[in-house]
């Protein structure tokens, strides 16, 4: 059973980029699946472990977006196009808290996913989910849209493509 959350211009289980989605990681949540929890408790246990994330590039442009704990402490899966070409990167956590992100540990261009270091302990990670979520399965969307920090929505899954070889889910 699985909780499937979403987030837009950053990741927290599909990854959008102006409105499309162009990858998609499915995280559990302590078992439960998004059907049992209400979308408020679904929040209050999922915000913790995401980060709003600021990028200065080094052309002085600002991006913004979102990504989430994950894989062991002070590490941070989010979006490869919110931090490609940034001189230096911050998150930005629910309680306000803000910390640098310390590098790069490893990247996906084609499937724009990013792996970060973030100047942080302690905060609860995400788990990977195995499988892939269901055409129909209701899913949460966690994120920045348009810098609006740690807002949530729902939609459904509309279908699961593979669009030049990288598996991608629509809703």
């Amino acid at each position: 059973m699985r909780a499937t959350i979403v987030s837009t211009c950053g990741i927290i289980t599909f990854t959008m980029k102006t409105g499309a989605v162009i990858y998609a990681l499915v995280v559990a949540l302590n078992g439960a699946s998004a059907q049992d929890l209400r979308p408020e408790e679904l929040f209050k246990k999922a915000s913790p472990s995401v980060v709003t994330l600021r990028a200065e590039k080094m052309d002085g442009t600002l991006s913004s977006g979102s990504g989430f704990f994950a894989i062991k402490d002070g590490i941070v899966v989010t979006s490869w196009h919110v931090v490609s070409g940034a001189r230096s990167v911050t998150g930005r956590l629910a309680s306000g808290e803000v910390f640098d992100v310390s590098g790069v540990v490893d990247r996906d261009e084609k499937r724009d996913v990013a792996i970060l270091r973030i100047k942080t302990v302690g905060q609860p990670l995400l788990e990977f989910a195995t499988g892939q979520p269901e055409v129909g399965e209701r899913v949460f969307v966690i994120g920045a849209p348009r810098g609006f920090e740690f807002s949530i929505t729902d939609g459904l899954v509309s279908q699961l493509r593979t669009v030049d070889g990288v598996r991608q889910v629509q809703f």
